[in-house]
């Protein structure tokens, strides 16, 4: 198995850690905290963002380590991680309003779409050794 493709696996693997802790949250703050369904998911989606960055930083790409400090990365992430949440909003509204889906179906369903484009993101400028190397996106 490639490197690439064991990180893939572990990203999944996060993700899936991330699904639990979004999912748990979105439920736990839309039927227990009565927050709108759309509130409660940025907000379950930001911790999960965060639960997602340590995991990924520590397993997933911990053999890219570049010398970039943490909270560089931390920033990449959430970055891209916002765009991943629009996508994940975006999705969840259309498939709940205009498809009928129940508001935790969808969300499933938009974390799946959402979770490519974190991946070919992240691997390509979060953690990117090679434009690191050359002084891409870093400060000097």
């Amino acid at each position: 198995m490639t490197p690439e493709i064991r990180r893939i696996l572990r990203f999944g693997c996060v993700g899936l850690i991330g699904l639990v802790v979004n999912s748990g949250l979105l439920w736990l703050l839309t039927e227990r905290g009565h927050l709108y369904y759309l509130l409660s998911s940025v907000a379950a989606t930001e911790v999960a963002i965060l639960v997602n960055f340590v995991l990924n930083h520590l397993w997933t790409f911990a053999s890219l380590a570049d010398g970039q400090p943490a909270v560089h990365k931390l920033v990449k992430f959430n970055v891209v991680s916002l765009g991943g949440l629009l996508l994940t909003i975006s999705t969840l509204f259309a498939l709940k309003q205009f498809a009928g889906l129940q508001y935790m179906l969808a969300n499933t369903v938009a974390i799946g779409f959402a979770s490519t484009w974190n991946y070919v993101v992240n691997r390509r400028w979060t953690w990117n050794t090679v434009a690191a190397a050359n002084g891409v996106g870093t400060r000097t």
